[in-house]
């Protein structure tokens, strides 16, 4: 059970990391406007602490779901994994975005 709320706080975390760069860009990746994404830019002086928050909360999540040996449901370690993958996108982003933009 506590695996879950560390993957959803984790997600959502990785979510509000990314909303400077990696949300708008994915956002007009599929060809939908990111125009309203731009009043996010609010949440950009807390984006380390969102960082920090996504990292303990997926580490956590993933301690408890692969390192304990517990079963976990197929949509925790789903969510667990998307959680993953934002967050590299937004840790990884001042390298790979000035590419893109």
């Amino acid at each position: 059970m506590l695996e879950r709320v560390f993957a959803g706080t984790g997600a959502i975390a990785a979510v509000a990391a990314s909303t400077c760069c990696v949300l708008p860009l994915g956002v007009g990746a599929l060809g939908l406007g990111s125009a309203s994404l731009s009043s996010l830019t609010f949440l950009a002086p807390y984006q380390i602490a969102f960082q920090i928050v996504a990292i303990l909360a997926l580490s956590s999540g993933f301690w408890m779901t692969y390192g304990r040996g517990r079963g976990a449901t197929l949509l925790t370690k789903a969510i667990l994994w998307f959680g993953a993958a934002v967050l590299a996108l937004a840790l990884t982003s001042p390298w790979w975005h000035g590419f893109l933009v």
